[in-house]
């Protein structure tokens, strides 16, 4: 990932969209993981199955 501004845009305005587009691609991709592993995230609960029964 690269992050860019536009020429002309003042450097505090650049970094406070450069953040918040890296905020949200980090965002994203832990999301994508702990849907891929079947980790939770913090705060998220588990629904409780009995062994071997699938959700």
């Amino acid at each position: 990932m690269t992050l860019e501004s536009p020429p002309g845009v003042p450097r505090r305005e650049a970094i406070r969209t450069q953040t918040e587009r890296l905020r949200q691609v980090l965002a994203d991709h832990v999301l994508a993981s702990s849907a891929r592993t079947g980790i939770p995230l913090h705060g998220e609960t588990v629904p409780h199955t009995p062994a071997g029964d699938t959700p």
